[in-house]
């Protein structure tokens, strides 16, 4: 989908108080530890090279280059080098949730949408950073695949009917699978999920909320790709977003980055809220 929306992305400033900012940090640190822990550390890393893992350090981030640079193939850089946890608390969803229903209002996308996955809280410490990407596409060729879990490191990739939202079966009124594609880690590789609430849909609004004080990191923005048909203007950076608290909602289609953390640590929280494909 094209980047070109009237309304790029909406800004809450200070959405968010500073104990709640705190609640948050604390759980996904806790979350972060506790995966650490019993998996390693490697689990809570979120180090990509061209959609692939960290191989070596031959690989360089490059933040400040435009899209169309990144899709050549000769181009060696990391997606993005972060830490990672998941939290599903419903009071986070309770706060946030408003906040996403205003801005599609607010800026007339006026995108259906019926839940939301798993947060993902992030830290960046210094030179950490996620380099150009979009969230989803917005079609059905982006919509999140429906899995079956056969036992550990098997999964079965189930079959949809996009016209008539469910899954698809034989003639014998089985359910139509294969073999899903498996990723070195023994996860399945894709956009795909035992879930039923997110089979056959796209992450059609994201939010960003920035949970730390602005005072206390350098470098970390949040940075908007609003196309290349505008001649001036084309890379954002929502400076508005820096106040701790304050939360961002945008098109997931659109395209964005955080920029190389410089100084201290920033900590954020992602939400993607999905629904049935536009196409």
């Amino acid at each position: 989908m094209s980047n070109l929306v009237k309304h790029p992305f909406i800004i809450f400033k200070n959405a968010l108080t500073d104990k709640q900012c705190a609640d948050i940090i604390r759980i996904g640190l806790s979350k972060m530890t506790l995966v650490s822990s019993n998996k390693g550390e490697d689990s809570i890393k979120a180090r990509t090279l061209d959609q692939k893992q960290k191989i070596n350090d031959t690989a360089v981030p490059m933040a400040d280059v435009t899209y169309e640079d990144l899709q050549n193939k000769n181009f060696k850089h990391y997606v993005r080098d972060s830490s990672v946890s998941w939290l599903n608390d419903k009071f986070i969803y309770d706060m946030i949730h408003p906040f996403v229903q205003k801005a599609n209002i607010d800026a007339g996308w006026g995108y259906q949408w019926d839940y939301s996955e798993q947060c993902q809280f992030t830290v960046y410490n210094e030179k950490q950073f996620y380099n150009w990407h979009a969230d989803g596409g917005g079609d059905a060729h982006a919509a999140c695949k429906p899995l079956r879990k056969i036992s550990d490191g098997v999964y079965k990739e189930l079959a949809w009917n996009f016209s008539k939202k469910e899954l698809l079966k034989n003639e014998d009124g089985s359910y139509i699978e294969r073999d899903a594609k498996m990723k070195e880690d023994g996860t399945p590789l894709g956009y795909c999920s035992e879930n039923k609430n997110m089979w056959g849909k796209v992450r059609k609004l994201s939010v960003t909320v920035n949970l730390t004080n602005p005072e206390n990191y350098e470098g970390g923005d949040l940075k908007f790709d609003l196309g290349p048909h505008r001649k001036e203007g084309r890379y954002k950076i929502s400076n508005e977003a820096r106040e701790r608290g304050s939360i961002v909602v945008f098109p997931s289609h659109v395209f964005h980055q955080v920029t190389p953390v410089t100084k201290g640590t920033r900590y954020s929280l992602v939400m993607w809220n999905v629904g049935w494909p536009f196409i």
